[in-house]
């Protein structure tokens, strides 16, 4: 009898051990697979949200440009959207700073290489604005002297001007979409990945669980001879009395 208790009290530390082992790891899988979950979800809310910006800042530019080639002409409406140009133009750069950032995390190194190279394209736009802006600040003398009809085709002629700058910029709008879209679409992944990681811990502690039983059914097994031998000690105990 006390070696079968002795054998139990073996068997009993090996399984706590092991359920010990058992629920570390556990412990340790679900607590990285949280870390990686909450990197990746920050990661992709915080790209997809400087794109969006981007994207918003870059059409109120296009937006302006043309208000400021309708009313070229006019002095105060052309000032106006020059200077709301700017503004646009100047939080573009503050999330392109944001996005080109050495600490940035939510893109990958190629990526920002690419957003560098939409940012090339937009200067070379923004220069080729802030030009027209000038020559038409300085003909503001003649636009007064035209009559309605010479006014009305300043706007064509200064679109026209701006073409190239225009067609440049048009690929960091477009560019910046595909970018935002794919973003979005890694987003969406994420609960697939999170299937496929929760498939593999349920079918961990499934196999976890069928080796703690059997381990508990090896450490509560008698054999025929410890059971004899049990029987036999029983019976002259009984005959004594």
């Amino acid at each position: 009898m006390d070696k079968l208790k002795s054998f139990l009290s073996s068997k009993g530390i090996a399984i706590s051990c092991f359920v010990l082992i058992a629920i570390s790891v556990l412990h340790a899988a679900i607590r990285e697979t949280s870390q990686t979950v909450n990197q990746l979800v920050a990661s992709n809310f915080v790209a997809t949200g400087l794109l969006a910006d981007l994207q918003m800042s870059a059409e109120r530019m296009r937006r302006y440009e043309k208000e400021m080639f309708i009313y070229v002409a006019d002095n105060k409406r052309r000032t106006k959207y020059v200077d709301e140009f700017d503004d646009a133009h100047k939080k573009l750069l503050t999330v392109s700073n944001t996005i080109l950032g050495v600490l940035s995390t939510a893109f990958t190194r190629e990526e920002r290489v690419q957003v560098q190279a939409w940012m090339d394209d937009a200067i070379y736009y923004t220069n080729e604005f802030d030009k027209l802006a000038r020559k038409a600040s300085s003909s503001q003398t003649l636009f007064d002297s035209m009559p309605p009809e010479q006014q009305s085709k300043l706007t064509v002629e200064y679109n026209t001007a701006i073409g190239p700058g225009k067609d440049r910029f048009a690929n960091l709008l477009k560019v910046t979409a595909a970018l935002r879209a794919e973003k979005e679409k890694s987003s969406s992944l994420i609960g697939d990945d999170l299937r496929e990681v929760f498939s593999n811990l349920s079918l961990g502690l499934l196999v976890g669980g069928a080796a703690l039983v059997l381990i508990v059914l090896v450490a509560l097994r008698i054999s025929p001879k410890q059971q004899e031998n049990t029987g036999a000690s029983l019976g002259a105990v009984r005959g004594t009395a």
